[in-house]
């Protein structure tokens, strides 16, 4: 029964988007009958004294049963969601694990069609892995696949087999921003199986190698590439680095595994070789789930005690305060990729998205970790964030936003000017022109522009 005296504690990895928020708040709100409302929604820093306390609080919040709604920012050495959700009067402690945690969040902007089953594959190992703590701590938390931006009215089949083996996970999945009612679980192995040989024999793509399952007696031979770059890649290493792979095969297993199969299952023609084996998030699923690598042996393996741990560290601790603090003094972000994060569209002046797609990078293109648009002045701020000790790395790096520049900002905001600045996190003041904004190591914090960064 929820008391009157707790509070909404929304922990992630990512950048707290306004609507993403807002939506993670109603549905918590729904399922657990808080009766929140907002009155205007606002994402507020909580800085004391000059020193930012590592949370943000939603402002002007409303509800009988709920005080406030905070933000913090978390990290994982585990495969993990973006966002956990807890209801509970004090803040969450790394060891309660799920302990009141309502929802496990991951958030996706990308339509299927963009990136067909690569990204889904990529976010199996996250929710197979959830589902290890969740069945281990026998917490009530709901995984949910929470789809952001408007999708096809109809998924690539590859993408449609993912989902549905999704519901084999014993904790259950919850799909937000998707129709998920033709969902459902494979009623036999033999159904699994020659669905995904059928979606296998129509790949037609070039330098991929489709999944493929056969069943021989007693074992079950899963074909997929797990070593990235393949063989007849001249940087070829043998190590395991396929990572939508590295998260549709764990995911196979566990399926066959939930259909009845008590027996052998064996990845062939993974190309990894024995000496590059080490201890990863696919060994530990290997082992949890009972599937071995043909010619290699795999070591023992488990997870990590802790799912989840406060972040204080890293350079998007002080990326996103800088640009949660900016959107409030009526900036406005035209892009965003802080480390680790999710890259964002970037938006011209009509607030179209657009892709930033990787031959950008290919083609010698450094993107600024966060881009912001300053309609007042006419300026657009460009941010590289760094750690203290990656400031001359920083230096050197925002050098290189030449192609950004020409590419993006001179063809959609020509009347603007174009500034770039670093963002640190941690350490001393150092009186360099081009650091705009950081975070001390006693978390101060020290910026120039009075106006844009007052709070």
């Amino acid at each position: 029964m929820v008391q009157n005296n707790e509070n909404l504690w929304i922990l992630t990895e990512e950048r707290p988007k306004e609507t993403v928020i807002e939506k993670i708040i109603e549905k918590t709100s729904l399922i657990k009958n808080l009766n929140i409302k907002i009155e205007k929604f606002k994402i507020e820093p909580l800085i004391e004294k000059n020193k930012f306390l590592h949370s943000f609080k939603i402002s002007k919040v409303k509800s009988d049963k709920v005080q406030n709604i905070f933000i913090r920012l978390i990290s994982s050495r585990s495969s993990f969601v973006d966002f956990l959700v807890f209801l509970q009067e004090k803040e969450p402690k790394p060891e309660q694990i799920l302990k009141n945690c309502v929802y496990a969040i991951e958030e996706t902007k990308t339509n299927s069609y963009d990136s067909r089953n690569t990204a889904m594959g990529q976010r199996s190992s996250k929710f197979n892995t959830l589902n290890y703590y969740i069945q281990k701590y026998k917490a009530e938390t709901k995984p949910v696949m929470f789809f952001s931006h408007e999708q096809a009215d109809e998924d690539h089949k590859s993408v449609n087999f993912i989902n549905r083996s999704l519901y084999h996970l014993e904790c259950g999945i919850e799909f937000w921003g998707k129709k998920s009612s033709k969902f459902k679980k494979f009623e036999t192995l033999e159904e699994f199986i020659k669905l995904k040989n059928e979606i296998a024999d129509t790949n037609t793509r070039k330098n991929d190698t489709p999944i493929k399952i056969k069943k021989e007696n007693d074992v079950i031979k899963i074909s997929s590439l797990l070593a990235n770059p393949n063989k007849t890649n001249k940087n070829y290493t043998g190590r395991i680095g396929h990572d939508p792979n590295m998260g549709q095969i764990p995911l196979i297993a566990k399926v066959i595994r939930s259909l009845g199969w008590t027996k052998k299952i064996l990845i062939t023609n993974h190309q990894v070789l024995q000496s590059r084996i080490g201890t990863n998030k696919f060994v530990n699923l290997a082992n949890y789930i009972n599937f071995k690598l043909d010619g290699c042996n795999l070591p023992k393996s488990n997870f990590n005690f802790d799912y989840w741990e406060y972040e204080k560290d890293k350079e998007k601790v002080a990326t996103i305060l800088a640009q949660v603090i900016l959107e409030n003094n009526n900036l406005i972000t035209i892009f965003d990729n802080h480390g680790g994060c999710e890259k964002s569209y970037f938006y011209n002046i009509s607030n179209n998205e657009l892709k930033i797609d990787k031959k950008f990078s290919a083609d010698g293109g450094k993107i600024p970790d966060v881009v912001m648009r300053d309609d007042k002045n006419k300026i657009i701020h460009q941010f590289e964030g760094k750690k203290f000790d990656s400031v001359d790395k920083g230096l050197e790096e925002i050098k290189h936003f030449d192609l950004f520049e020409n590419r993006f900002l001179k063809k959609y905001y020509p009347e603007y000017k174009y500034k770039r600045s670093l963002i640190v996190n941690g350490g001393n003041k150092k009186n360099i022109d081009k650091i705009e904004f950081q975070i001390d190591k006693n978390y101060n914090l020290i910026f120039k522009d009075k106006i844009n960064f007052s709070f």
